[in-house]
Parts: C-alpha cells; sequence; structure tokens
C-alpha cells in the first residue's frame, strides 16, 4: 500500500458523481470518495445521493515522483 497520495478535490452535483467517478478512473484514479457524512448513532444515514446537492467528490491518484513522465510530446 502507498502511503503518498495526490487528492483532487472536486463540487459537483449528485446526479454528475457517477460520471465523473467513471471518468477519473479512466484516467487512472485509484479511488473516490463522496462527502465524508457525519453519522448521527441514532438515525441510519441514506445512502442515495440528492440529484440536485453539491457534494465534495474527492479523487485519489498514485503520487508521482516525475512528472515529466506524463507529458505526452
Amino acid at each position: 500500500m502507498k502511503d503518498e497520495w495526490i487528492v483532487i478535490e472536486v463540487k459537483i452535483k449528485g446526479e454528475f458523481v457517477d460520471l465523473v467517478s467513471a471518468i477519473l478512473a479512466e484516467h487512472g484514479c485509484s479511488g473516490t470518495v463522496v462527502e465524508e457524512c457525519k453519522l448521527d448513532t441514532f438515525i441510519v444515514p441514506d445512502d442515495a445521493l440528492n440529484l440536485l446537492a453539491d457534494y465534495n467528490l474527492k479523487a485519489y491518484f498514485d503520487a508521482v515522483t516525475d512528472p515529466l513522465s506524463f507529458i505526452s510530446e
């Protein structure tokens, strides 16, 4: 498991979370997290996203030792 990551955070509407996650995965994203919600001891959280609400999506990429290696000619 790697100890260093590059994290990109974007704010998007709920209806685009799956689409943006898929696009990021196609570009080498190792994983995504949709806005961590605070849990209440007595209320079970709803798994569904509100399609009209804004969410923070965090995308994790492996840290790069040579950024120039990603530049194509």
